[in-house]
């Protein structure tokens, strides 16, 4: 398992989820979105995905939510029996939880000081359990890796 944390500065959080499950699905990963507080803004965000195709996607409020390749849900669910996982509006973050996936995002505001400490005790807790984790940064308005753990 792989945690890559993204501090998002630039980019607005529909767009990189969107980006994110775009990559997941490209590598034949279904996925699981966590979105306790934009589901609706994210379900809206994937259907407007690009003008060229479309993002495969539901919520778990659908009858049909294990056929959805991505999965958008308030909490953490398995319907969909997802191989990604992608973890916004951050809350403290349990390791063993995340122990079934190939790979976990784990998505969150940079200017808010409250979120930058809750990454930074889930960084904590998930390289102490021996997972490989990257944190990622857009402070020059691209995604550059910032650090790296290689544990695991």
């Amino acid at each position: 398992m792989e945690v890559h944390f993204y501090q998002l500065q630039s980019s607005p959080l529909p767009r990189v989820v969107a980006d994110l499950s775009a990559r997941c699905l490209e590598q034949g990963w279904r996925v699981n979105v966590v979105a306790p507080a934009a589901s609706g803004q994210l379900d809206d965000a994937l259907w407007a995905f690009d003008d060229q195709s479309f993002l495969p996607h539901g919520t778990d409020k659908y009858d049909r939510a294990a056929s959805q390749p991505v999965l958008i849900s308030e909490e953490q669910v398995s319907a969909n029996t997802p191989e990604a996982l992608i973890l916004t509006g951050l809350a403290p973050v349990e390791p063993a939880s995340l122990d079934d996936y190939k790979r976990v995002s784990i998505l969150f505001e940079g200017s808010d000081p409250g979120q930058l400490s809750l990454a930074r005790q889930s960084w904590k807790a998930i390289v102490a359990a021996g997972a490989k984790a990257k944190y990622w940064s857009q402070e020059t308005g691209k995604w550059e890796m910032k650090a790296s753990s290689d544990a695991g």
